[in-house]
């Protein structure tokens, strides 16, 4: 069991970005388990509200390409239903608000 304090931009970024890692022994600094290593020197992290705004943007261009297909590629359109739902699922989470940005509403 791990024994971790984390913040909310580590916890984003843990949910989105490397789940898998949270399983590698080599994860966590070994001096200090409150402190993730995450960054290299030089290594860009992305902010919470980075994260949360590209997955906004990608739900609603996923949403725009969804529409038109839906009846003229319907293997394409269930691939697209699938990350849709993930994205409505990770975005609900985070606490974001899909009542204005959901138009599929599925």
């Amino acid at each position: 069991m791990l024994n971790k304090c984390f913040t909310l931009q580590e916890t984003i970024a843990i949910i989105i970005i490397a789940p898998q890692k949270i399983l590698s022994s080599n994860y966590y600094n070994k001096k200090d388990t409150c402190k993730p290593d995450f960054q290299k020197a030089g290594e860009y992290m992305p902010s919470g509200a980075d994260i949360i705004k590209d997955y906004i943007t990608e739900f609603s261009r996923l949403q725009d390409w969804m529409i038109p297909i839906k009846e003229v590629a319907p293997d394409t359109y269930l691939s697209m239903y699938r990350r849709y739902i993930e994205l409505k699922v990770t975005l609900s989470s985070l606490g974001v608000s899909l009542a204005e940005l959901d138009r599929i509403k599925e």
